[in-house]
C-alpha cells in the first residue's frame, strides 16, 4: 500500500515547465510545513523531478514522485523542432483516440486512490486529467498554472494546414480535445479556484479561458513571481553555485548561459556554439565565458548525444569543463550576465535573480522564439516591454549564435 499524501501536484506534459512548476509548488509546501505535510509529484518526466529535488537537500524526503506516460502536448517536427499542426494531430491520434482517455483515466484513478485521504488536495499545473481524477474521487482540486495546454492545442488546430493524417481528421481531433477540455472544466464545488502566473509570463486570454471555456468561478493572478530570490546564505551553501564561482571569479569574465531546451534544433545549436567558441577563441580575444548543455561530446570520429551535463567554456579553457546539472538553474543565473533561452518560467527565474540580495551579476535575457508556439509568441511580446528581456528569432540565433 502506498503512503497517503496530503497534496498531489500534477504537471502538464508540454516540455518540462509543468513538472518544474509542480516541483516548485511542492518545495513551497515543504519549506513552510516541513514533516507535517507529504507531497506527491505526478509527472511524465520523473528524472527531471528527481534531479530537481537533489538540489533541495533534505526536502526530498517528503516527496513521492509518480510517473505517467506523456499526455497532451504540442507536437513538433522532428527536424525543425517547430510546433506543427500535423504532429499535434499525431499526438492526439496516438495517445487519445478510441477509448484511450477512459482507460488512462481508470489507471490514474487507481494510482491516486491508493495515495489519497479524505482531505487530500489535488493541484493541476495545466493537466486536464488531474481535475477529472479529483472529481471522480471526490477530493478538492485547484489549478495553479502558467500554461493551459488545452488552449494552446486548440490554437494549433485552428492554424491552416493539414486537416487529416492517416484517415484521422481534424474534426476527430477536436472532438477528443473537447473531451479533455471537459475533463479540465470546473468541479461543482462553489469555491473552485484557478491561480495563474502574472499575464506576461502566462498566455493570451487565460482568465477568459478559465471562466468561459472551463467554467471555473474564481480566477486569480499570482501577486508576484513563482520563484523567490535566493538568499545569500543559501547560495553560499549551494555546491553548484560555489563550484561555478570557483571556476569564474578569479577571471572576472562575464558569463553567458545558453539553455533553450532539447530536441534536434537545440542540440545543433549547442554543437555549433561549442565549435564556434573554440574556433573564434584562436582568432580573437573573446571576453565572455559560456555554458551550454553538453548535448554533444566528441567521441572518436563521431558526435554522441549525452544528457544531464553542461559544459563551461572560458578564454583560458576553450576545450571546456564539464559541469553537472545544478537542478536549480538560479544557482547559476546568480553568476551570469546573460541568459539565452525561452519560456515564462525561465524568465521568472531571471527576474527573481535580478531582485536578489547579491547583485554583482544582474542577468539580462535573450528570449529566443519557438516558431508557431502560441504561448511563447505571447510571452516574447509581453516580456520585451519589461526591460530585462530582448527578443530574438530562432533563425537569427542559429545563423550566428556566438555573436
Amino acid at each position: 500500500m502506498s503512503n497517503k499524501l496530503d497534496v498531489l501536484i500534477w504537471g502538464h506534459s508540454d516540455q518540462a515547465g509543468g513538472t518544474e512548476m509542480a516541483c516548485v509548488i511542492a518545495t513551497g509546501f515543504l519549506r513552510r510545513l516541513g514533516p507535517a505535510i507529504s507531497c506527491g509529484i505526478i509527472t511524465y518526466n520523473p528524472p527531471f523531478a528527481r534531479n530537481f529535488f537533489k538540489s533541495q537537500g533534505g526536502l526530498s524526503r517528503g516527496i513521492e514522485i509518480i510517473g505517467t506516460a506523456p499526455l497532451l502536448e504540442l507536437g513538433k517536427d522532428e527536424e525543425t523542432q517547430q510546433v506543427s499542426k500535423t504532429k499535434t494531430l499525431e499526438v492526439i491520434k496516438n495517445r487519445f483516440s478510441g477509448d484511450r482517455p477512459e482507460r488512462l483515466l481508470r489507471d490514474f484513478i487507481r494510482k491516486v486512490e491508493d495515495r489519497k485521504h479524505e482531505k487530500t488536495l489535488m493541484i493541476s499545473c495545466g493537466e486536464p486529467f488531474a481535475v477529472q481524477v479529483a472529481r471522480e474521487l471526490g477530493i478538492k482540486v485547484i489549478i495553479i498554472t502558467d500554461h493551459f495546454v488545452t488552449k494552446s492545442v486548440e490554437d494549433i488546430l485552428s492554424m491552416p494546414g493539414e486537416s487529416e493524417i492517416d484517415e484521422f481528421t481534424e474534426s476527430e481531433a477536436r472532438e477528443i480535445l473537447g473531451k479533455l477540455i471537459q475533463y479540465e472544466s470546473s468541479p461543482s464545488s462553489p469555491d473552485n479556484t484557478v491561480i495563474l502566473s502574472p499575464t506576461e509570463f502566462g498566455g493570451e486570454s487565460y482568465p477568459e479561458w478559465a471562466h468561459r471555456r472551463l467554467h471555473w468561478s474564481q480566477c486569480l493572478e499570482m501577486g508576484g513571481l513563482l520563484y523567490d530570490p535566493i538568499p545569500i546564505h543559501e547560495l553560499e551553501r549551494a555546491p553548484h553555485y560555489n563550484d561555478l564561482l570557483d571556476l569564474t571569479q578569479t577571471k572576472k569574465t562575464p558569463l553567458v548561459i545558453v539553455f533553450g531546451g532539447g530536441g534536434t534544433v537545440w542540440d545543433e545549436i549547442y554543437k555549433k556554439l561549442h565549435d564556434e567558441y573554440r574556433l573564434k577563441i584562436d582568432n580573437c580575444d573573446l571576453k565572455f565565458a559560456l555554458i551550454v548543455r553538453d548535448g554533444w561530446c566528441p567521441t572518436g570520429y563521431r558526435w554522441e548525444t549525452i544528457r544531464g551535463y553542461f559544459r563551461l567554456f572560458t578564454p583560458e579553457s576553450p576545450q571546456g569543463t564539464r559541469l553537472y546539472d545544478p537542478g536549480k538553474m538560479m544557482y547559476w543565473y546568480a553568476l551570469c550576465s546573460l541568459m539565452v533561452g525561452r519560456g515564462g518560467l525561465a524568465s521568472q527565474q531571471v527576474l527573481a535573480t535580478m531582485l536578489s540580495e547579491r547583485r554583482e551579476h544582474c542577468p539580462f535575457m535573450l528570449f529566443v522564439e519557438e516558431p508557431h508556439h502560441p504561448q511563447i509568441k505571447w510571452q516574447r511580446k509581453k516580456l520585451s516591454s519589461l526591460g530585462f528581456v530582448a527578443p530574438c528569432t530562432l533563425n537569427a540565433f542559429i545563423n550566428n549564435p556566438v555573436e
